[in-house]
């Protein structure tokens, strides 16, 4: 099996490695937040580089409707002061964590108290 895993490996290398990609212009409609660097040659996401601390340098792109840095999320965020903002991503990081391993909801709230527990100041939430 592990020798299965290793060929299968191998040969998603080389196809990787004689890929060729390239910019799109008509990804703009799909993707408005998305930006093409002619001179590196790379694509990259504006809201990713206009708050590089919330992006943990991923660089994946997924299909939205608008900019990501223009919903009203995003607009509240920014006008948060930075204590709170640091909180509001630390409960953000919970929910979504509750979320992706499909656990019911009713989790997060002991999942903030062990955080409490733990040293992690979420404030009065």
């Amino acid at each position: 099996m592990t020798e299965q895993v290793a060929s299968n490996a191998s040969c998603s290398n080389k196809y990787e490695a004689k890929r060729k990609r390239k910019w799109l212009p008509e990804w703009k409609k799909t993707f408005p937040f998305a930006e093409f660097d002619a001179e590196t040659g790379m694509m990259f996401c504006k809201s990713c580089r206009g708050f590089p601390s919330l992006a943990k340098g991923n660089h994946l792109f997924v299909a939205a409707k608008v900019n990501p840095s223009r919903t009203p999320m995003a607009c509240v965020l920014q006008k948060m002061p930075e204590n709170v903002r640091e909180k509001m991503t630390k409960l953000f990081n919970i929910a979504y964590f509750v979320a992706k391993e499909e656990a019911p909801f009713t989790m997060f709230p002991s999942l903030v108290d062990l955080h409490h527990k733990n040293g992690l100041d979420l404030g009065d939430t």
